[in-house]
């Protein structure tokens, strides 16, 4: 997992179903996973937040932001407008 941490924040990797490009590392820009398994991690509520851009779907795993704040660290999520608005319009 990539950490930036600036005082008790952090920076993380999110999930993406996209192909990496050259000069990304898995666990390092994102984690690349399966289109398969993200839905089912979704299906199952995995993410907290998820969303698709350009044909490949990008989000972040409770258990990545567990493991922040099991770390005393506190998670800064960078989510698109849309996923925000899908998560205000939720019960």
């Amino acid at each position: 997992m990539s950490v930036t941490v600036t005082a008790m924040m952090t920076n993380f990797c999110a999930d993406t179903t996209r192909a990496p490009r050259k000069d990304e590392e898995h666990g390092r820009s994102y984690f690349f996973v399966s289109q398969e398994q993200m839905s089912q991690d979704i299906g199952e509520n995995e993410y907290l937040e998820y969303g698709t851009h350009e044909d490949a779907m990008y989000g972040t795993k409770l258990e990545t932001i567990r493991h922040i704040h099991a770390q005393g660290l506190m998670a800064i999520l960078d989510i698109e407008p849309q996923v925000l608005m899908m998560h205000m319009s939720l019960p």
